[in-house]
């Protein structure tokens, strides 16, 4: 299962298309609070989270995760965003992936095989 996480759906939406997956395989959430209740209870294979969003950005919702307790805190994080710029030297971030924004479709597959070890291994369209 994977967790998509934006605070824009269609940008959710585009993310699931790009994944090649079936939509039960997807959870979502809007934003890093929202996010934070799914993954406080369930046991995700790799979380796909907006850098930027209102209320609990994407940096501070991966460092909640690896900070408390919960089924996720070793699941891989995958940040996008196109404005990451320069990162708090302070925040953990092991196991914590960036990706800048446009996303391509086969960069997303690349990462998702890399930082899961190729447990999670996305279609290309047309294969």
């Amino acid at each position: 299962m994977i967790l998509i996480v934006d605070d824009e759906e269609d940008v959710r939406q585009v993310t699931i298309a790009l994944l090649g997956v079936d939509e039960p395989a997807v959870a979502e959430a809007a934003d890093g609070f929202e996010a934070w209740e799914k993954a406080a209870s369930q046991k995700f294979d790799l979380i796909i989270c907006d850098y930027h969003m209102p209320h609990c950005d994407g940096l501070k919702f991966a460092s909640t995760v690896r900070q408390k307790e919960n089924p996720n805190r070793d699941t891989p994080i995958i940040l996008i965003s196109g404005y990451i710029g320069s990162l708090p030297e302070e925040e953990s971030l092991e196991n914590i992936y960036f990706i800048s924004k446009p996303v391509s479709e086969g960069q997303l597959h690349r990462m998702i095989r890399i930082v899961t070890g190729g447990a999670i291994n996305p279609m290309r369209k047309g294969a």
